[in-house]
């Protein structure tokens, strides 16, 4: 900048700039017709350093830059390559990790193939993408460097103070501590690895750390799976089962996947052996691996529980309430089986054993079968068979509906799966939640899982201890919004209607029923049978009088309905004195009445 002027300078990587001082200083030289500005990037490694450097010569200020999030990569890849299939673009996000470029990489390449097969093993994208950068800096030929590497990637980030084990595991390959410090300093030189305050270490892109699991583990073998997982599950359970998880979901690769699976069943087998302490906590992390071993073991612990013989009713509720978020290791494992459905049946059996011996944990299982066993998107594609089964069984031990207990569980069950539409949370990436609703889908699976629930509840409605559990789920579809459910909707109200004609004859019987005829009036359905019932019922008109349902439905002025529904009532007594006895009655009957107890109030005043 020889001459003054107007200057905007862009300076990437700040830290590797010698003369950045010197060129920041121009800032400063507006008295000589210079007016600069300047951006800087820097990575959080070197950020202290830079900042300091600064802070004798120019006023700034910092803006943190956060990795793309999921929904940034999404409208990424839309705006830019036109993808807008949901599946594509979440499987673009679980790749990308934030990486920018790799989800523009991984979105050509299933732009181009139209299939999402083609991005399901994207070993050779990693394989071009981060192959030159390893063997420009020497480190993919260098074996000691890719052993440091995967070692790092398998712990994510580690603290340089506290990794003794690690130390003492790479001394046995022949790495000394010294080495790995290293190793770890010359490749923090080339930017692959960060550096934080001499003692935190972590590799600088995420996908490049997933790769070097790949590399490392897999496609040089260079390190040992099992003998890695068996080193550090010890003293970090979560960061072995991020690491392993990544191996398996990011790359999907079957030969990859079976060896995975391979290295971690040899860790099984040792700690078996051996009885370790760690044995149980090993099968929770990788129970999908060995799924029958796994339902054996449970088995044989739920076979040796006592009978606990406190119902949950004489437990108290708040306390059992807050203890049902409480991790059960048995529950946490079998739960888990609600997609595998080779061994679901299983899993569910020993569910309903494990119930049969721990009634007083009601809330804990009414828990893990909601959040487990509860619809969600890939339910229609699978035809809904977690639920149906789940169902089936419980009514299989219900013994005609007589075990009460087992009977909670499906009216609890029931209430969910009949709602018309349905909200979960799912693990997103670096600890964030997804919340997603989906709408039902009309579809035989779904009608035949509705059924079962629907003529369960119509051959129970009539047996006493299960009529207010009926009754609360009817109470409760009444709110649903069945508009985009139609299909649905008209398929229930056959049931619907069939359970109410069921119940004892009384005007809370007709007020149910005029209240499905209100609500579902425009479904175009007809409600013979109800609107039966409700005509025998003489109560119904005097109910109806009072609350003002009979009222001229042109009539949206406030006021104006108002004097028509008093006009109304004053009639209908005038006519007949007498009446006011009806209305007496009625009022006792109906005491907690919300339309009734707010039209006296209103016509009071």
């Amino acid at each position: 900048m020889e001459s003054p002027g107007q200057y905007f300078l862009v300076i990437d990587d700040a830290n590797q700039l010698s003369s950045l001082q010197s060129i920041v200083d121009y800032v400063n030289r507006k008295d000589q017709g210079y007016s600069v500005k300047v951006l800087i990037t820097v990575r959080d490694y070197a950020l202290n350093k830079v900042v300091k450097d600064l802070l004798a010569i120019v006023d700034f200020c910092k803006v943190a830059i956060e990795p793309f999030s999921d929904d940034e990569i999404k409208k990424l890849v839309k705006e830019n390559l036109g993808i807008i299939n949901e599946d594509y673009l979440n499987r673009i996000v679980e790749i990308a990790e934030g990486n920018a470029r790799i989800a523009i990489l991984a979105g050509v390449i299933a732009k181009e193939q139209d299939t999402l097969q083609s991005i399901n093993d994207l070993s050779q994208l990693y394989d071009c993408f981060y192959s030159p950068i390893l063997d420009k800096d020497g480190v993919g030929v260098d074996n000691a460097s890719l052993i440091v590497m995967g070692t790092i990637a398998f712990l994510n980030v580690i603290h340089l103070d506290h990794i003794d084990y690690v130390y003492t595991y790479l001394q046995s390959l022949g790495i000394s501590k010294d080495q790995f410090l290293e190793c770890i300093q010359q490749m923090h030189k080339k930017e692959i690895i960060n550096v934080c305050n001499d003692k935190a270490v972590k590799i600088a892109d995420q996908c490049l750390s997933n790769y070097m699991l790949k590399v490392v583990f897999f496609d040089k073998r260079l390190l040992s799976l099992s003998e890695t997982i068996k080193v550090i599950f010890e003293k970090n359970k979560s960061k072995t089962i991020e690491s392993i998880n990544a191996l398996i979901n990011v790359f999907r690769n079957e030969e990859l996947h079976d060896f995975v699976s391979e290295e971690i069943i040899k860790v099984w087998n040792i700690l078996k052996a051996e009885n370790s302490p760690l044995f149980g906590e090993y099968v929770r992390a990788f129970y999908p691996v060995n799924p029958v071993e796994t339902l054996v073991i449970l088995n044989d612990t739920i076979q040796g529980l006592t009978q606990t013989n406190v119902d949950y009713k004489d437990v108290d509720k708040e306390k059992q309430f807050m203890g049902s978020y409480e991790e059960d290791n048995i529950l946490e494992i079998l739960t888990g089986y609600s997609h595998d459905l080779d061994n679901i049946d299983a899993a569910i059996e020993l569910i309903i054993a494990y119930y049969e011996k721990r009634y007083d944990l009601f809330y804990k299982f009414r828990y893990y079968l909601e959040n487990r066993f509860n619809i969600r998107y890939e339910s229609h594609y699978i035809g809904y068979q977690p639920q149906i089964r789940l169902i089936q069984a419980l009514l299989a031990k219900s013994n005609e509906y007589q075990v009460s207990s087992i009977m909670d569980l499906f009216f609890l069950l029931a209430k969910e799966y009949l709602k018309l539409s349905y909200s979960y949370t799912t693990s997103g990436r670096k600890n964030s939640f997804i919340l997603t609703t989906i709408k039902i889908v009309p579809s035989e699976a779904l009608y035949d899982l509705r059924k079962l629930i629907w003529e369960t509840i119509d051959n129970t409605i009539q047996i006493e201890y299960y009529k207010d559990k009926a009754l609360d789920i009817l109470n409760d579809y009444k709110t649903y919004y069945w508009d985009e459910s139609l299909d649905t909707t008209v398929f229930d109200l056959r049931y619907i209607e069939q359970i109410i004609c069921k119940m004892e004859n009384s005007i809370n019987q007709c007020i149910l029923a005029n209240d499905f005829i209100t609500r579902f009036r425009k479904t175009e359905y007809s409600f013979e049978a109800l609107n039966r019932i409700i005509s025998a019922n003489p109560q119904m008109e005097l109910y109806k009088i009072i609350i003002g349902e009979l009222d001229d439905e042109d009539i949206f002025d406030f006021a104006e309905k108002r004097e028509k529904k008093k006009s109304n009532i004053f009639q209908y007594f005038n006519s007949n004195p007498d009446r006011i006895f009806d209305a007496i009655n009625l009022c006792s009957d109906l005491e907690d009445d919300y339309y009734l107890v707010t039209a006296f109030k209103t016509n009071n005043q």
